[in-house]
């Protein structure tokens, strides 16, 4: 759970990544939003990745513990559709997003 090992063998500078290909930013960014929600968890905490395979929809992380159910998307652009959260929702109605 450390994003240097995507990066590092990337052969992309910082400034070639922010400049040439977002694509490739964006799944740094959300590599290390998990990575850091995996290292600072506790043992009760479950950390999943949801997708509707049909509607072809996704939420990055759901975080659960116990009861509790969380989603989170993560965005690192100016794009921000959230429709994968808002499938998640009508879902799981007890989840927080």
């Amino acid at each position: 759970m450390n994003t240097a090992l995507i990066t590092a063998p990337s052969g992309y500078s910082f400034r070639d990544v922010l400049n040439d290909d977002r694509t490739f930013w964006g799944r740094v960014v959300e590599s290390a939003v998990g990575a850091h929600l995996w290292n600072t968890r506790d043992p009760a905490t479950r950390i999943h990745y949801w997708r509707d395979v049909e509607e072809k929809y996704e939420v990055d992380f759901v975080i659960s513990r116990g009861p509790h159910l969380v989603g989170i998307e993560v965005k690192s652009g100016l794009k921000k559709s959230e429709k994968g959260l808002d499938v998640f929702k009508q879902r799981f109605s007890h989840a927080k997003q």
